[in-house]
């Protein structure tokens, strides 16, 4: 299997679970934090994160790119009636109490169990490029029971969020993986 092809949000979403696993003093990043960091993407102002070189029609591709693999998370979250951000609050609070605090200095690296979810993404995405939501569908197979009763305190089974993100893959594999193409309705 030849190395994935990263879409730039797909590499924000790593960036967003170093974040996270900062945040809580984690010692290194976990399939916990990058779980955090999908959920957290669609809150994120992209228009700061899209910035710095290149040409101004370079930087409006990238950013209307972004966009679009962001609509497709939060069209996940709204179709299973789930609130990101209050997941992301009682997740992360709940997390918080369980974590060994340890000093967060220099790069975190992530845990063996965060490089096997971003490998089952990049066999989710069958090796074409790979997308945040090919992200969340690997994190959703790591067995969590603090995030299945986070989700269970929102109305919202483990499954029902799995069968939204399938569609979802569905949906950017028919698109033919292309950012440029309009979503699936």
């Amino acid at each position: 299997m030849s190395d994935p092809n990263y879409s730039s949000s797909f590499v924000l979403m790593w960036q967003l679970a170093d974040f996270e696993a900062r945040q809580i003093e984690a010692a290194e990043i976990e399939p916990s934090h990058i779980l955090l960091g999908v959920f957290k993407s669609v809150d994120v102002d992209l228009t700061t994160v899209v910035s710095g070189g290149g040409s101004l029609a370079d930087r409006d591709e990238s950013l209307e790119n972004m966009l679009r693999e962001v609509r497709r998370l939060r069209r996940i979250f709204d179709n299973c009636a789930l609130d990101a951000r209050k997941f992301r609050k009682c997740y992360r609070d709940q997390l918080g109490e369980s974590v060994s605090v340890s000093s967060t200095i220099g790069m975190l690296h992530r845990s063996e169990d965060s490089h096997t979810i971003f490998r089952g993404a990049g066999q989710l995405a069958a090796e074409r490029r790979v997308f945040p939501v090919h992200l969340l569908g690997s994190v959703l197979k790591v067995h969590d029971p603090l995030r299945d009763d986070v989700l269970g305190e929102q109305g919202v089974q483990l499954e029902t969020l799995e069968q939204a993100t399938e569609l979802e893959m569905l949906a950017a594999q028919s698109a033919g993986d292309d950012p440029g193409q309009p979503l699936l309705n």
